[in-house]
């Protein structure tokens, strides 16, 4: 058998085999299409229905926390893998990599600000004005507060990222321009390794 032969038949059994399916990772990431409020909120409705029919040992708030956690894990292997993000060391770098870059991949907008507790060293707050995640849920005449599950993600991307934390959420009101604004406050409280690593890198 001739070398023209072989690699003839060589081509032919490439051609024969299935063609792997795309990935996640296959596409780019800017050039995504954002999915409407509407299906997007018809979806968590039913995510928060199906979590209230399970495992009532735990409350609404944890489970929506655990079901976050995973995804802000794949959220930043995701960034890392598609826009090469070197790998973070500071905790303000995080932070600002969340409020920024998260948000808009997220959300389309960058969060409102970071700042850190003046009580507690370990203690960083996330502000968001403008959180689809409690909009068009109610219970029983009064606006729920699901912003345990974006906790989770920020939970998760920070343990990714070896930075782990406990995050909480709460809720404030502000009056802005005479109008009572409601934000969601994302409470980052970092394990005590990470608040000793960060104060000794210069």
């Amino acid at each position: 058998m001739k070398v023209g032969d072989i690699a003839r038949i060589s081509v032919n059994i490439l051609k024969m085999q299935p063609r792997r399916a795309p990935s996640i990772y296959d596409y780019n990431l800017r050039d995504t299409k954002p999915v409407s409020l509407s299906l997007f909120s018809y979806l968590f409705a039913e995510l928060i229905f199906y979590l209230n029919c399970r495992d009532e040992s735990k409350s609404l708030q944890q489970k929506l926390n655990e079901v976050g956690f995973p995804i802000g894990q794949r959220v930043l292997e995701l960034c890392a893998f598609k826009r090469k993000q070197p790998r973070f060391i500071k905790i303000e770098s995080i932070l600002l990599f969340i409020q920024n870059e998260i948000w808009k991949l997220l959300f389309g907008d960058k969060a409102d600000e970071v700042d850190k507790s003046l009580e507690d060293m370990d203690e960083y707050r996330i502000y968001d004005s403008r959180a689809i995640i409690n909009r068009y849920l109610a219970t029983k005449g009064e606006q729920m507060n699901c912003g345990d599950f974006i906790a989770g993600i920020i939970q998760g991307i920070l343990y990714a990222a070896d930075f782990p934390a406990k995050v909480d959420t709460s809720i404030i009101e502000e009056e802005i321009k005479g109008e009572t604004v409601r934000k969601v406050v994302y409470i980052i409280k970092f394990e005590h390794q990470v608040i000793k690593r960060d104060e000794s890198i210069k």
